[in-house]
């Protein structure tokens, strides 16, 4: 089945001016070197401007805002030869993917996203971005200019914009005209709520999966558009860390392809031959495992692609020169010279295996849509059993992941031994008409799988985040899971809002229950708008109508 819907999402808005200025370096156009200080982010996008403009193989992608406006970008790059626009590229990737139709081109591209500053804090990535940027732009660098003949290049500069401003600021603010390497002291010490967060202290980086925020839901229309092959988040850790890259540590959640394995060591493997050049130190195979979806690089590997976390010491406390505990200076230009190599190391060997990664990703979503790893092949929500709300709510995400739904094409059918997620027992259900059904067997199987799974299998007791997100359980609906093939009728539709049932004339106030997004958006709007609101301590009836503790009235 085709996912043709999730493609219909508004396109982005291309910011593409051509013009005969000459390319500046970062020192040239910000006036000062990279790594002297903290560059602001108005400045990071002033740049990515400019080099778009002077740049007829870059596009800049403004894809939406933060929640204090600064602006979301990406930049899209291409080998200067190519005669095919950007959108034309997107298409006959999602076209050779099978998860668009149309007429495929020949010698589609493998497309790598760089992801940077997530964490406003861990803020040598941004210098890296522009860095990086830099280089492709050139078109001196002949080496970097080869492997765009078969890449597509696309760096988020700032997945976070105002952690990175107030982490920025407050450097700016307390730090020195000559760095003062003492990690004691006010420069290495943000106050709270640093700069990790973005404007409503929310960690983007747990929020892939659930876009509770702006800068989330943004970037994910945009990111599920283009579904790359390669997607990398950058990051740093204490300063006293070295670099760690891919591949991963277990626990990997069980539906990870071999490939994925595969293909994270071997771009490590040339991460490690840049660094092994240089003589710097790195890790892999430690700490950072690949399970929890909301990741950025668990959220991507979930969707066909591999997706990595790169990580540098330094982070809040490094500022633009510490001391090491083994007393060594840890500088700002090395931090983001050593995400610099990681990119570049990237690239490469994207280039060197492009074919392979095309063809991978292709046979990963033919095998989603026509025999997906896994053991149940449905997953129904009662419509029965289940507020309207809570099932609104469910398909809200759905839909912001791109995740299809259906009623059941011949309703009251019987199943047999289908798992009920409330008791965690087998047992006999007939489906209802109005049921919701989601199938394993889609685009996004693997995905759907994760999310709706009774329990996630570990296969180390030592991981990095939760271990428990299946959405029957957060949203507390009552659903089953099934072995058996259902016949999927039309795509279901989210159901209209209760009516207000009026008990008597001269209503004394409203009822309003509680336990769904609905509810809680609701009682924000009336204490901003000072209503009295009072709650229900007790269940209650009243003419015929049941209503539980937490009803607000």
């Amino acid at each position: 089945m085709k996912n043709i819907k999730l493609f219909l999402l508004p396109l982005f808005n291309l910011t593409i001016i051509f013009g005969g200025t000459t390319l500046q370096s970062p020192s040239q156009f910000l006036g000062y070197e990279l790594g002297d200080k903290f560059t602001f982010h108005h400045d990071a996008v002033d740049y990515f401007e400019h080099v778009s403009t002077v740049s007829k193989h870059i596009e800049l992608i403004t894809y939406g805002e933060t929640y204090e406006g600064r602006p979301l970008i990406v930049s899209v790059i291409t080998h200067p030869n190519n005669k095919e626009s950007v959108e034309s590229i997107r298409t006959n990737h999602l076209i050779t993917s099978g998860l668009m139709e149309g007429e495929k081109m020949e010698n589609p591209l493998s497309v790598v996203w760089l992801s940077y500053s997530v964490h406003g804090n861990e803020s040598s990535s941004m210098e890296a971005a522009i860095k990086t940027l830099h280089t492709f732009a050139d078109t001196n660098n002949v080496e970097q200019l080869k492997w765009l003949e078969k890449v597509v290049l696309m760096i988020d500069p700032c997945i976070n914009p105002d952690g990175r401003d107030r982490y920025a600021n407050y450097h700016r603010m307390t730090g020195n005209l000559i760095p003062d390497v003492d990690a004691t002291t006010r420069e290495h010490r943000e106050p709270w709520p640093g700069g990790r967060t973005n404007h409503y202290y929310h960690d983007l980086n747990r929020d892939w999966v659930w876009q509770s925020q702006q800068e989330s839901q943004q970037r994910l229309k945009l990111y599920n558009q283009w579904l790359p092959h390669i997607h990398v988040d950058y990051h740093e850790q204490s300063y006293n860390d070295p670099y760690y890259f891919a591949p991963a540590v277990e626990p990997y959640h069980e539906l990870i392809t071999p490939w994925q394995r595969e293909f994270q060591a071997i771009i490590g493997d040339n991460n490690a031959k840049y660094f092994d050049e240089r003589q710097l130190l790195y890790f892999r195979n430690e700490e950072f495992d690949l399970l929890y979806p909301g990741y950025g690089d668990t959220y991507p590997i979930y969707k066909g692609a591999i997706g990595m976390t790169y990580e540098k010491g330094g982070s809040g406390a490094g500022g633009v020169a510490v001391i090491t505990s083994d007393t060594d200076t840890l500088t700002l230009k090395e931090r983001l010279n050593h995400h610099y190599w990681t990119g570049l190391a990237t690239v490469e060997a994207t280039y060197n295996n492009s074919e392979k990664v095309i063809q991978e990703f292709q046979d990963y979503y033919n095998k989603s849509n026509s025999d997906p790893t896994g053991i149940y092949k449905n997953f129904i929500i009662s419509n029965l059993l289940n507020h309207e709300h809570k099932k609104n709510d469910l398909i809200d995400l759905l839909d912001a992941n791109g995740i299809d739904y259906y009623y059941p094409l011949f309703p009251e059918k019987k199943l047999e031994n289908v798992y009920n997620y409330k008791t965690g027992l087998s047992e006999d259900r007939i489906i209802n008409s109005e049921d919701i059904v989601i199938p394993a067997k889609q685009d996004f199987s693997v995905l759907t799988q994760i999310l709706f799974e009774p329990k996630t299998y570990l296969s180390d007791s030592l991981t990095y985040d939760i271990t428990a997100w299946s959405l029957p359980y957060i949203f507390g609906l009552s659903a089953y899971a099934t072995e058996d093939e259902i016949e999927l009728g039309n795509s279901k539709k989210k159901s209209d809002p209760a009516p207000l049932t009026l008990f008597q004339k001269g209503t004394y106030g409203l009822l309003v229950e509680w336990g769904t997004l609905n509810s809680l958006k609701f009682l924000t709007e009336l204490l901003r708008e000072k209503v009295t609101v009072r709650v229900a301590e007790k269940s209650f009836s009243i003419v015929g109508h049941d209503f539980t503790p937490g009803t607000l009235f």
